[in-house]
């Protein structure tokens, strides 16, 4: 089995070139067009080296994915902007989904470097906590701290996503400030990937800690309802409200017709003022009409 500098020395004629084609003047449009051409007359010598090599693939496909990922993150922001993505269609086998995931492992190089052995999926996956790592702290510490297994070996690419998802569902709990102990945590994760993408769990979680309520009993809770928002009882109308607004109107009308028959007040009335104030009381009795037919 080849090794990581093995792969390298694979693909150094072509890295070599780009570094060359990147600082190329790229000015005017006859510039585009050379640069582009030089880009893809690249990516037909970096395919040819990929299927034509025998040595280690997850490794292969890794440094093939960050070279291709340099070149769409340079097509994208210094050439052709929103219309890279027609040129890389034209180019790549690849959807843009892929090549997205490429330009993420292209972005964090150096944090996911010695990872290559993992495959293009699970890389892509660290490239999403490679901006929670300082102080340094590493992607294993990061599992650690969820009680997760860091041998990222064993993990399927589907369980290496859900653990990765875990982590970040922490990072956001923190910042609200709510803390759950790991087995609470991986049960929301199992059962809803990415939390802060389901608001009604958010606001439960939110609304449990504001009540100092078990939180660990509100994830259980929250888990057994499918996340969906907690039913509160309607209290019946208290009828002394109803004639309380009643009275309300009542008192403003008979107010309102004094100081319109009152010689000395009618010139301070300001009109305008009056005017929206029916026009509120219109928009909620067309409003009540609605709701309660």
């Amino acid at each position: 089995m080849s090794n990581t500098n093995d792969s390298k020395e694979i693909f150094k004629p072509i890295t070599d070139n780009l570094e060359a084609v990147f600082i190329l003047p790229h000015e005017t449009e006859a510039d585009f067009k050379t640069i582009l051409t030089q880009l893809a007359e690249n990516v037909t010598q970096l395919d040819k080296s990929y299927y034509g090599a025998s040595s280690e693939m997850n490794i292969l496909s890794v440094d093939r994915a960050m070279i291709i990922g340099r070149i769409c993150n340079f097509v994208k922001t210094s050439l052709l902007h929103g219309a890279w993505t027609m040129w890389a269609e034209e180019h790549f086998t690849e959807g843009l989904r892929s090549l997205e995931k490429f330009m993420a492992i292209a972005r964090f190089e150096t944090a996911v470097a010695n990872y290559a052995h993992l495959g293009t999926e699970k890389v892509y996956q660290l490239t999403r906590l490679a901006p929670l790592l300082g102080g340094g702290m590493s992607f294993e510490d990061a599992f650690s701290d969820t009680g997760q297994d860091t041998n990222f070996e064993c993990y399927t690419s589907k369980g290496f996503e859900g653990a990765i998802n875990t982590i970040l569902n922490k990072r956001d709990l923190k910042q609200l400030d709510v803390e759950v102990n790991n087995e609470a945590l991986k049960a929301l994760t199992e059962n809803f990937s990415l939390i802060r993408n389901n608001s009604n769990v958010v606001t439960r979680l939110m609304e449990a800690k504001s009540e100092d309520a078990n939180l660990d009993k509100t994830v259980a809770n929250i888990i057994a309802n499918g996340g969906q928002k907690r039913s509160v009882k309607k209290k019946a109308a208290d009828p002394r409200k109803v004639e309380d607004v009643n009275l309300v109107a009542e008192t403003f009308i008979t107010s309102f017709q004094e100081a319109m028959s009152d010689s000395n007040t009618i010139n301070s009335i300001n009109a305008e003022r009056i005017t929206f104030i029916g026009k509120l009381i219109a928009e909620y009795c067309q409003i009540r009409s609605q709701t309660n037919p």
